[in-house]
Protein backbone atom coordinates (compact mmCIF):
# COMPACT_ATOMS: atom_id res chain seq x y z
CA UNK A 1 0.00 0.00 0.00
CA UNK A 2 2.96 2.33 0.91
CA UNK A 3 5.04 1.59 -2.22
CA UNK A 4 1.60 2.25 -4.21
CA UNK A 5 0.88 5.45 -2.61
CA UNK A 6 4.87 6.55 -2.99
CA UNK A 7 3.99 5.77 -7.04
CA UNK A 8 1.42 7.32 -7.16
CA UNK A 9 3.03 11.03 -6.54
CA UNK A 10 5.68 9.79 -8.41
CA UNK A 11 3.38 10.09 -11.44
CA UNK A 12 1.64 13.28 -10.08
CA UNK A 13 4.73 15.31 -9.32
CA UNK A 14 6.25 13.85 -12.76
CA UNK A 15 3.18 15.70 -14.58
CA UNK A 16 3.79 19.07 -12.88
CA UNK A 17 5.61 21.39 -15.59
CA UNK A 18 7.41 23.74 -13.02
CA UNK A 19 10.17 25.16 -15.86
CA UNK A 20 8.33 28.53 -15.91
CA UNK A 21 5.10 30.69 -14.80
CA UNK A 22 1.72 29.45 -15.90
CA UNK A 23 0.66 31.03 -18.93
CA UNK A 24 -1.59 33.84 -18.41
CA UNK A 25 -4.53 35.12 -20.72
CA UNK A 26 -5.79 38.22 -20.66
CA UNK A 27 -9.39 39.04 -19.53
CA UNK A 28 -11.86 41.59 -20.91
CA UNK A 29 -14.04 42.12 -17.90
CA UNK A 30 -16.58 43.92 -20.35
CA UNK A 31 -16.87 41.29 -22.89
CA UNK A 32 -17.61 37.29 -21.97
CA UNK A 33 -15.15 34.95 -23.93
CA UNK A 34 -16.42 34.61 -27.68
CA UNK A 35 -18.30 37.98 -28.35
CA UNK A 36 -16.52 40.33 -30.00
CA UNK A 37 -18.10 43.87 -30.84
CA UNK A 38 -20.32 45.64 -29.17
CA UNK A 39 -23.03 43.89 -27.30
CA UNK A 40 -26.62 44.94 -27.27
CA UNK A 41 -28.30 45.16 -23.31
CA UNK A 42 -30.55 42.65 -21.91
CA UNK A 43 -33.84 42.43 -21.93
CA UNK A 44 -35.52 44.78 -19.65
CA UNK A 45 -32.32 47.11 -19.13
CA UNK A 46 -33.07 51.04 -18.47
CA UNK A 47 -30.92 53.45 -19.14
CA UNK A 48 -29.10 55.10 -16.06
CA UNK A 49 -30.02 58.63 -17.30
CA UNK A 50 -33.65 57.33 -17.66
CA UNK A 51 -34.32 55.14 -13.74
CA UNK A 52 -36.22 56.60 -11.22
CA UNK A 53 -34.02 57.78 -8.37
CA UNK A 54 -34.20 55.33 -5.28
CA UNK A 55 -35.15 56.72 -1.86
CA UNK A 56 -32.70 55.51 0.87
CA UNK A 57 -35.21 56.35 3.04
CA UNK A 58 -38.29 54.36 3.19
CA UNK A 59 -41.78 55.67 4.67
CA UNK A 60 -42.94 55.51 7.88
CA UNK A 61 -44.88 52.62 7.82
CA UNK A 62 -46.72 53.03 10.79
CA UNK A 63 -49.93 55.77 11.04
CA UNK A 64 -48.77 59.43 12.54
CA UNK A 65 -51.84 60.55 14.46
CA UNK A 66 -52.21 61.98 17.86
CA UNK A 67 -52.50 58.76 20.05
CA UNK A 68 -49.01 57.85 18.47
CA UNK A 69 -47.60 61.41 18.98
CA UNK A 70 -48.69 61.50 22.61
CA UNK A 71 -46.73 57.78 23.13
CA UNK A 72 -44.07 58.87 21.22
CA UNK A 73 -43.90 61.84 23.54
CA UNK A 74 -43.14 59.90 26.56
CA UNK A 75 -40.61 58.17 24.67
CA UNK A 76 -38.72 61.30 23.91
CA UNK A 77 -38.44 62.21 27.42
CA UNK A 78 -36.52 58.92 28.10
CA UNK A 79 -34.53 58.22 24.83
CA UNK A 80 -34.11 61.80 23.30
CA UNK A 81 -34.87 64.87 25.77
CA UNK A 82 -31.59 63.85 28.04
CA UNK A 83 -29.54 64.83 24.62
CA UNK A 84 -31.84 67.08 22.54
CA UNK A 85 -33.69 68.56 25.53
CA UNK A 86 -37.51 68.67 25.59
CA UNK A 87 -38.73 71.31 23.57
CA UNK A 88 -35.94 69.78 20.76
CA UNK A 89 -33.27 72.15 20.44
CA UNK A 90 -30.09 69.89 20.87
CA UNK A 91 -29.98 71.76 24.72
CA UNK A 92 -30.61 68.55 27.35
CA UNK A 93 -29.13 68.09 30.75
CA UNK A 94 -26.14 65.89 28.60
CA UNK A 95 -25.23 68.19 26.33
CA UNK A 96 -22.22 69.51 28.21
CA UNK A 97 -20.43 66.75 28.46
CA UNK A 98 -20.84 65.77 24.93
CA UNK A 99 -18.18 66.33 22.22
CA UNK A 100 -20.48 67.33 19.71
CA UNK A 101 -23.70 69.35 20.22
CA UNK A 102 -27.44 67.72 18.94
CA UNK A 103 -28.58 68.76 16.17
CA UNK A 104 -31.93 70.87 16.76
CA UNK A 105 -35.06 69.42 15.51
CA UNK A 106 -35.78 72.75 14.45
CA UNK A 107 -33.10 73.00 11.59
CA UNK A 108 -34.59 73.70 8.41
CA UNK A 109 -32.27 70.42 7.24
CA UNK A 110 -34.45 68.08 9.94
CA UNK A 111 -37.67 69.54 9.34
CA UNK A 112 -37.34 68.62 5.56
CA UNK A 113 -35.74 65.11 6.33
CA UNK A 114 -37.97 61.97 5.65
CA UNK A 115 -39.53 60.15 8.33
CA UNK A 116 -37.38 57.33 6.81
CA UNK A 117 -34.18 59.29 7.74
CA UNK A 118 -34.92 59.66 11.43
CA UNK A 119 -36.40 56.23 12.08
CA UNK A 120 -32.81 54.66 10.90
CA UNK A 121 -30.96 57.22 12.90
CA UNK A 122 -33.09 56.27 15.92
CA UNK A 123 -32.43 52.81 14.81
CA UNK A 124 -28.74 52.89 14.26
CA UNK A 125 -27.74 55.73 15.43
CA UNK A 126 -25.97 58.68 13.97
CA UNK A 127 -22.08 60.32 14.68
CA UNK A 128 -21.53 60.02 18.30
CA UNK A 129 -25.54 59.28 18.59
CA UNK A 130 -25.93 55.94 20.02
CA UNK A 131 -28.71 53.64 18.66
CA UNK A 132 -31.71 52.26 20.28
CA UNK A 133 -32.20 49.91 18.03
CA UNK A 134 -32.29 47.26 20.23
CA UNK A 135 -34.30 49.16 22.88
CA UNK A 136 -36.96 50.61 21.15
CA UNK A 137 -39.32 48.71 18.71
CA UNK A 138 -39.94 50.15 15.33
CA UNK A 139 -43.17 51.25 16.41
CA UNK A 140 -42.19 53.03 19.03
CA UNK A 141 -39.17 54.47 16.83
CA UNK A 142 -42.60 55.77 14.93
CA UNK A 143 -44.28 57.18 17.53
CA UNK A 144 -41.05 59.27 18.28
CA UNK A 145 -40.59 60.50 14.78
CA UNK A 146 -44.62 61.66 15.20
CA UNK A 147 -44.04 63.22 18.52
CA UNK A 148 -40.97 65.13 16.25
CA UNK A 149 -43.30 66.11 13.70
CA UNK A 150 -45.98 67.57 15.97
CA UNK A 151 -43.16 69.25 18.13
CA UNK A 152 -41.69 70.88 14.46
CA UNK A 153 -45.27 71.69 13.84
CA UNK A 154 -45.92 73.47 16.78
CA UNK A 155 -43.48 75.77 15.15
CA UNK A 156 -41.50 76.28 18.21
CA UNK A 157 -38.22 77.63 16.33
CA UNK A 158 -36.94 79.99 18.96
CA UNK A 159 -33.56 80.41 19.69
Amino acid sequence: MRRAALLLCALAVAGCDLSGPAPVRPYDPARPPGVSGAMDPPDGAVAMEAAAPVNPYPANPYPADWDAAARGADLYRVFCAPCHGAAGHGDGPVRTILSVAPPSFHDPRLREAPDGHLLRVIEHGRGIMYGYGSRVTAPERADIVAFLRALQAKGDTSR
